[in-house]
């Protein structure tokens, strides 16, 4: 490693990245497929939690648990499971593992959607009618009655966007890897 590296401030990019191979947009969805395959138990569990369990709390650890895996991995492990199938990680700009800090930064535009699906799950809960919910389509109708309907159409695009902006930039970051002073590389 060099020293020059270790003197930077980590906000600050290091000289010389001609070696670096940033992980572009194609790559970062197929990592994000296999994550949602990841959280598929988690799904299914919350599914049969609004169909027959109908516990709150047990909705929202659901939620909670399923929104902590992403910062959780990129600062523990350095990539999530399906960053790691596809042989990519998120580093700082000195190429190091990312801070805690930084993790939770890449995660805002989720987070906020995160919020706003918490915000409407703890309503639906408490909606005349949900006791009757037997189905996802059911479910689906009683949410569409929610004053959150906007706010959640609104919220799936967030992530998107902000990946957008990976097409712009020569780093291959979207707007959280700017945020958060991070990259998207490959490597092991």
């Amino acid at each position: 490693m060099q020293d020059d590296i270790l003197d930077n401030d980590p906000g600050e990019r290091p000289a010389n990245l001609e070696s670096v191979r940033f992980a572009g947009l194609w790559i970062r969805v197929g990592a994000s497929l296999i994550d949602s395959l990841v959280l598929i138990p988690l799904m299914g569990l919350n599914y049969y939690n609004i169909i027959e369990i109908k516990s709150l709390p047990l909705a929202l650890l659901l939620a909670l648990l399923s929104a902590a895996y992403k910062p959780f991995m990129e600062y523990y492990y350095s990539a999530t499971v399906g960053k790691m199938a596809v042989k990519i990680k998120v580093v700082d700009y000195q190429l190091q593992p990312i801070s805690l800090d930084q993790s939770l930064i890449r995660y805002l535009p989720w987070a906020l959607s995160v919020v706003i699906n918490l915000l409407a799950t703890m309503y639906i809960f408490q909606l005349e009618g949900f006791e009757e919910v037997r189905d996802f389509m059911s479910y689906g109708d009683l949410a569409n009655t929610t004053p959150y309907q906007k706010w959640i159409q609104f919220s799936i695009w967030i992530a998107p966007i902000s990946a957008f902006g990976m097409l712009f930039n020569p780093f291959s970051q979207a707007v959280h890897d700017q945020l958060a002073k991070t990259y998207c590389i490959y490597g092991t």
